[in-house]
């Protein structure tokens, strides 16, 4: 759904929030979180931020953001 509304870089992008929330949560080496940084930095060079024309829809936004947090708890209580 989030597709239909905003691009599907950004909407891949926000969805992969789930992954690195729970990669953060999870992690024990100070390495992943160096590479946890290098994730975050290329997300938010996607995102439009600042001064740009195009604004999100922010019901797009919200369906990523549904999406990333299913996508966690998918990992979370699927890793049996």
């Amino acid at each position: 759904m989030s597709i239909q509304t905003i691009p599907f870089g950004l909407a891949v992008a926000i969805e992969f929030i789930g992954l690195l929330s729970v990669t953060l949560i999870y992690s024990r080496r100070p390495i992943d979180f160096i590479w946890i940084a290098f994730a975050v930095t290329g997300i938010l060079l996607i995102l439009p931020l600042g001064n740009n024309q195009s604004a999100l829809d922010a019901t797009g936004v919200l369906f990523a953001l549904c999406a990333a947090f299913c996508w966690a708890l998918y990992i979370i209580f699927g890793k049996n």
